[in-house]
């Protein structure tokens, strides 16, 4: 069974429901994106949350919801407006979440099936909408994105000890100099 998870911990505890959906929206779309660049669409969406499972000193919480969609898709909105729904559903006050997660399920090539054959005006210029932004973000990633992911992203994963990409980034290939 073929899947794709986008899931990260967070920079700091997170308590409110704000910054939840603006990381659960973020995942959703890092999710929408490989779909879409895969040429696939999903049936099946999950949303996870958990906080840290490893300190006695707090409430342990950790819940998911997976329902099925009413028709196969890859665009990103449609997907984070069932997130949304989902993290609703499962969020509790009172808790401090340590990771929230997105998984996208029972994939099938885009255009298979039914749905593809009798989809909308309104569904192709939604589709037409999320290939355009999808190219534009080839280019530059991150450049157009979805209010609903946020623009601060104080609960955003911090990267100032990540290891440098000398063996997949070209651009960290450290360059050697000889003076003559």
């Amino acid at each position: 069974m073929q899947q794709i998870v986008c899931s990260r911990s967070f920079s700091k505890r997170v308590e409110s429901l704000d910054e939840l959906r603006e990381s659960v929206a973020s995942y959703t779309v890092r999710a929408a994106e490989k779909l879409g660049a895969e040429q696939q669409v999903c049936k099946m969406l999950s949303v996870s949350l958990r906080t840290d499972l490893f300190n006695p000193t707090e409430p342990i919480y950790s819940y998911s919801a997976v329902p099925p969609l009413a028709t196969p898709t890859n665009d990103s909105n449609q997907l984070i407006n069932v997130a949304t729904r989902l993290l609703r559903a499962i969020w509790r006050p009172g808790y401090r979440y340590a990771k929230a997660g997105v998984m996208l399920s029972e994939l099938s090539r885009q255009g298979q099936g039914l749905a593809g054959l009798f989809s909308t005006p309104e569904e192709a210029r939604r589709e037409q909408l999320m290939q355009t932004i999808d190219q534009i973000n080839e280019r530059q990633h991150g450049r157009v994105f979805i209010a609903a992911q946020g623009i601060q992203q104080e609960w955003s994963m911090k990267r100032r000890y990540l290891s440098p990409g000398y063996t997949t980034r070209w651009n960290e290939i450290p360059l050697a100099w000889t003076l003559r």
